[in-house]
């Protein structure tokens, strides 16, 4: 919890203006810490492609982030 409350809160602009929303980045963000429980109760083929998609997902989240 503590790194999605980090991530939520440098949701402003250098001027300390709030940014609208979350952004794309931080949506992967969240939606990879949600998938993290799900992968307690997963068989070893499943729990492959899980982890698989979650870390396709952190590499498109560190160039989406990067690009913006």
């Amino acid at each position: 919890m503590l790194m999605l409350d980090w991530h939520l809160g440098m949701l402003e602009r250098l001027n300390g203006m709030a940014i609208d929303g979350l952004g794309l980045a931080n949506v992967l963000d969240v939606c990879r810490v949600g998938a993290v429980p799900a992968l307690a109760v997963l068989s070893p083929r499943w729990l492959a492609l899980g982890l698989l998609i979650i870390g396709t997902l952190d590499v498109v989240d560190g160039r989406v982030a990067r690009a913006r």
